[in-house]
């Protein structure tokens, strides 16, 4: 079983028409300046429910999706149950309150995430690319390929090399498309890029 990566899933109308998303932030900006990207667990957990509102130009017919990155982890009560349900240990929730959420009868309800845990993911004899701020967790590729003894059994973790970047196991996926988590696209983690150069 391998480990798959997680991005929003493009949405489209009978015309092929992309939908847009609604998309929040937060009323209180100590709360994102928490570190949710980092895969460590807060010394002190915010207080809840963490205050959202929709962001100001709410597109007329937007769609809610089942996870958003930003301003802070949001995931839907389907994609979390997912997690649960597949053993996930390493994850901290917080109840939200999102101004404005009684005026949609479809809105899921969400909860902010803490991905606690990182993993060094790529292979270093086999990737290559650049570390813009001299510190690991925002690699950039043009090589990839992940390691061959990444540990097995992991429900999700964040890759330490790009910590913005989720891994999910193949139980998640599965569970996934049976629990009707639609607004998420699952990528097997996969070697990309030259394998090999050649000097002209």
């Amino acid at each position: 079983m391998g480990y798959y990566t997680i991005k929003q899933r493009r949405i489209v109308d009978e015309d092929g028409i992309d939908y847009e998303v609604f998309h929040f932030s937060c009323v209180d900006d100590a709360v994102i300046d928490l570190p949710w990207l980092r895969g460590i667990r807060f010394h002190q957990a915010p207080a809840q429910p963490i205050q959202l509102r929709f962001e100001e130009e709410v597109p007329e017919d937007g769609v809610f999706v089942d996870f958003l990155g930003q301003p802070v982890p949001l995931v839907s009560q389907a994609f979390r149950d997912a997690l649960i349900q597949c053993g996930a240990s390493n994850l901290d929730f917080y109840e939200t309150r999102i101004e404005g959420a009684e005026d949609f009868d479809d809105m899921p309800r969400y909860f902010a995430m803490n991905v606690v845990g990182k993993i060094e993911v790529a292979d270093p004899a086999r990737s290559s690319g650049i570390r813009p701020f001299g510190v690991m967790g925002a690699d950039l590729y043009d090589q990839f390929t992940p390691r061959s003894d990444l540990p097995a059994g992991m429900t999700i973790f964040r890759m330490a090399e790009q910590s913005s970047t989720l891994l999910v196991s193949e139980q998640v996926v599965r569970l996934c498309e049976t629990l009707g988590v639609q607004t998420i696209e699952f990528l097997p983690l996969a070697p990309y890029g030259s394998v090999s150069s050649t000097k002209p």
